[in-house]
C-alpha cells in the first residue's frame, strides 16, 4: 500500500509554523503496520494543490491532505479537490447547524464566514471534528482513498485517532507488523551493538534505530506471518539491553513514574541550571498528580540556601556548581517537599561562567530514593539549550536507575 501525504501551508514553508502533524501522522500509520512513502509540503494556491494531488492520485493508495480546509480566502484545499475528483459542492445544514451550536456553546459571535465550511463535495463522507469548526473529508477516487483533515494539530490528531486510522486499517490490513522496544541511557550504536549479538537467530526480520528526544526505538519489523518470530526477537533484545529499556510510549519519564507509583511514593525535583526543565518533562505525562508534589527552581544561592538549606560554607568552600552543593539540594528537597524520592541539579548552562576546573556544561547530578543519595558528575559541551536538555535527560536517567536498584 503507497500512502502519500501533502502538507499545505505557505507558513509551513516560510519556516514560521513547524510540521509536527507529519511525524504524528508518520506514527500513528507506523503504529498500525503502515507506512508513509512521501510526503510533500506545498503552498496554499490552487495550482500547487491540484498538481500535488494528481501526482499522488497516479502512484498512492491513499492520500492525506492537511491543511487548507479553514474558513479563510487562502483556505483552498476543499475546493480544488472537489473539482478533480468531479464532485461539486453542495450546502449541508447538518453541517452548519454544528458550526453554529460550536460558537454558542463556547459563547463566541460567529462570522458568516465560517459556514464556508460547511458546503461538502458531494459523495464525500464527513469525518467528525470534535474540536473545531472544519469537518475532515473521506473521498474516492477510484480505487484509491482521499483523506482531507485541518491542519491545528488539536484538531487532527483526535480526528486521526478516532476516526481515521480504524477505517484506514479495514481498508489497507496490514502486511507487517512492528515491535518498537524503547531505550534510553545508552547511545544508539552501542545499542544497534547489543542487538547485533542477538538478531542472527532471526534472519527474517528487519531492524531500524530512531532516535527520539529521550530515547532511541528499537523498532523490529517481520511480515504479519512471523508474528511469532517477531515476539521471539523482542524477548532477546530486551534481554541484552535489560539495564535500558524504558517505556516504549513514554520513555524514560514514563518508567520513572512507574517506579516511583509502584512504590506508592512521592516524587519531587530541585533544579538550578535546568530551570524546571526536570518537572516540565514529568507534569508533561497526564496523571501524574497523584505522586508528583512539585519542584523547586533555585536559580541563586540565596534560593538554595533559604528554600533548600543548602549551608553558606559549602557554597563558599565548593561553589554552586559542586557535588557538595547537589547532595545538599537533594537532602533539603526530601526535607522541605516531604517526598520519597528525587533529583537535584546544579551546573553551568553557558555560554559563559566556566572556568579550567569547571567548564561550560558541567553539571551535578544528586538522586535520593529514601535517604539514600548518590552524585554523578557530567560534562554536556554544546549550547546553553543542548546542555540543559541533556542534563534533564541524564537526571531522569540517573533517577530510574536509583529507583531500579532500590
Amino acid at each position: 500500500m503507497h500512502c502519500e501525504v501533502i502538507c499545505i501551508g505557505t507558513e509551513i514553508l516560510l519556516g514560521t509554523t513547524l510540521n509536527t502533524n507529519l511525524s504524528f501522522i508518520g506514527l500513528q500509520l507506523d503504529d498500525c503496520g503502515l507506512s508513509v512513502a512521501c510526503e510533500v509540503c506545498i503552498p496554499d494556491t490552487v495550482d500547487d494543490i491540484g498538481s500535488a494531488l494528481q501526482t499522488a492520485l497516479n502512484r498512492s493508495d491513499l492520500v492525506i491532505t492537511v491543511g487548507g480546509l479553514g474558513p479563510t480566502v487562502d483556505d483552498m484545499t476543499r475546493e480544488t479537490i472537489a473539482a478533480i475528483l468531479g464532485m461539486r459542492l453542495e450546502y449541508r445544514e447538518d453541517e452548519a447547524e454544528r458550526i453554529r451550536r460550536y460558537f454558542s456553546e463556547r459563547h463566541v459571535e460567529m462570522p458568516e464566514s465560517v459556514l464556508k465550511q460547511a458546503y461538502v463535495p458531494d459523495g464525500a463522507e464527513v469525518i467528525d471534528n470534535d474540536y473545531g469548526t472544519a469537518p475532515g473529508l473521506w473521498c474516492l477516487s477510484g480505487n484509491a482513498v482521499v483523506v482531507m483533515l485541518p491542519g491545528p494539530p488539536r484538531e487532527l490528531k483526535p480526528m486521526l485517532n478516532n476516526y481515521v486510522l480504524p477505517r484506514i486499517c479495514e481498508r489497507f490490513p496490514p502486511r507487517v507488523r512492528r515491535i518498537n522496544i524503547g531505550i534510553s541511557g545508552i547511545g544508539e550504536s552501542s545499542i544497534e551493538d547489543c542487538v547485533a549479538t542477538v538478531l542472527p537467530d532471526f534472519p527474517d526480520l528487519e531492524v531500524a534505530y530512531c532516535v527520539r528526544r529521550d530515547k532511541v526505538d528499537v523498532r523490529l519489523t517481520a511480515a504479519i506471518d512471523r508474528v511469532d518470530t517477531l515476539e521471539s526477537a523482542a524477548v532477546a533484545v530486551r534481554g541484552v539491553l535489560k539495564e535500558y529499556l524504558v517505556d516504549s510510549e513514554h520513555g524514560v519519564v514514563g518508567s520513572v513514574c512507574d517506579e516511583v507509583r509502584r512504590r506508592s511514593w512521592s516524587l519531587g525535583t530541585a533544579e538550578s541550571c535546568t530551570g524546571g526543565e526536570i518537572a516540565k518533562r514529568i507534569t508533561d505525562l497526564a496523571g501524574v498528580s497523584d505522586i508528583f508534589k512539585g519542584a523547586l527552581v533555585t536559580y541563586a544561592n540565596e534560593a538554595k540556601s533559604e528554600l533548600l538549606g543548602v549551608r553558606p560554607e559549602t557554597l563558599a568552600t565548593h561553589g554552586s556548581v559542586s557535588a557538595e552543593t547537589a547532595d545538599e539540594m537533594a537532602v533539603g528537597l526530601v526535607r522541605r517537599l516531604q517526598v520519597d524520592a528525587g533529583v537535584a541539579v546544579t551546573g553551568i548552562a553557558g555560554p559563559d561562567g566556566g572556568t579550567p576546573d569547571k567548564p561550560v556544561g558541567l553539571a551535578f547530578i544528586s538522586t535520593i530514593v529514601q535517604g539514600d543519595v548518590r552524585t554523578q558528575r557530567y560534562v554536556h559541551p554544546g549550547d546553553r539549550r543542548r546542555m540543559r536538555d541533556r542534563t534533564t535527560l541524564a537526571a531522569l536517567n540517573q533517577l530510574l536507575r536509583h529507583l531500579r536498584e532500590s
